[in-house]
């Protein structure tokens, strides 16, 4: 089984969400294919082809370490996201060290006034 790897960073989290739910019930599937073919052996004793159950295997590996990379990818982003501040924020820190404190209010209480009417 031929594996690709997807650079994910082109995605964002609605998308990697997506691709991870999808990869999870594609595992379910294989797992459940995989039982069943395990209970075939317990309960008839026959043996699934050896060829396709091992790309099976593979397929879980492989799906397995894509979760794990989408799953490290949307970490990466929360962190990012968290560290990352508005440049709002920047500016506010701004007008409050260079501004006179009741400038600063005055300025900070009409921008709340404004959110609040509009």
């Amino acid at each position: 089984m031929e594996y690709e790897e997807i650079n994910l960073e082109q995605f964002n989290n609605d998308e990697l969400l997506r691709m991870k739910i999808e990869l999870e019930s594609e595992m379910d599937d294989i797992k459940s294919q995989l039982s069943r073919a395990e209970a075939k052996v317990h309960s008839e004793g026959l043996y699934a082809d050896p060829v396709w159950y091992a790309r099976a295997k593979s397929a879980l590996r492989v799906k397995g370490r894509q979760c794990q990379q989408i799953q490290l990818m949307l970490r990466k982003n929360k962190k990012k996201k968290k560290t990352e501040r508005p440049m709002a924020e920047h500016f506010i820190d701004i007008c409050r060290d260079t501004l006179e404190e009741n400038d600063f209010k005055d300025i900070l209480e009409e921008a709340k006034q404004r959110c609040t009417d509009g």
